[in-house]
């Protein structure tokens, strides 16, 4: 299952992600789970924890921690994160030649995450 989603501000992000995924009812149970999006993050407590989504265990990859947000801030804070049931797989971070500061299609940095089959 794959899951995009932008954070509300000022939120429990760990309570309230896993309240409303453990509200939606599935056919059967995920093989693997990819959540993506803009957390919102700031202070970057997710990145040290889990999340427990649709009985699975779902994390960030190496527990790395990028500055991607925002360009108004000079990518001061974290918050643009992959979580997966394979977390400790492939590689996590940057797309390769990638250079911060090129035209850009978000106020964001991108994030990446190759998993190797």
């Amino acid at each position: 299952i794959f899951i995009n989603l932008h954070a509300p501000h000022k939120i429990n992000l760990k309570l309230e992600i896993e309240k409303n995924c453990n509200k939606i009812t599935l056919p059967k149970s995920p093989k693997l789970i990819i959540m993506t999006g803009d957390f919102n993050d700031y202070s970057g407590n997710l990145i040290e924890s889990h999340l427990t989504i649709f009985g699975k265990r779902v994390e960030i990859p190496y527990k790395r921690k990028l500055l991607t947000c925002c360009t108004d801030s000079n990518y001061s804070y974290p918050g643009d994160y992959i979580f997966t049931t394979k977390y400790n797989e492939g590689y996590y971070g940057y797309p390769e030649g990638y250079k911060r500061g090129e035209p850009l299609i978000s106020d964001h940095d991108p994030v990446v995450y190759i998993l190797d089959y």
